[in-house]
């Protein structure tokens, strides 16, 4: 995995955790997981369609 894409990853798994933690009653953690997998797919359609960027 790159570099860029693993802190992505990182960021919104802990963004994940961190709204479970502090928030535990407004969404179920099924349906909050499938957001936050839903905007990491789409982050990494985004980047892929961008091309080789390490140029």
């Amino acid at each position: 995995m790159e570099p860029e894409l693993a802190l992505v990853a990182n960021i919104f798994l802990n963004g994940l955790v961190y709204h479970r933690l502090v928030f535990p009653d407004t969404v179920p953690f099924d349906e909050l997981a499938h957001h936050f997998q839903k905007m990491f797919v789409s982050y990494v359609k985004a980047l892929n369609e961008g091309g080789d960027r390490s140029k």
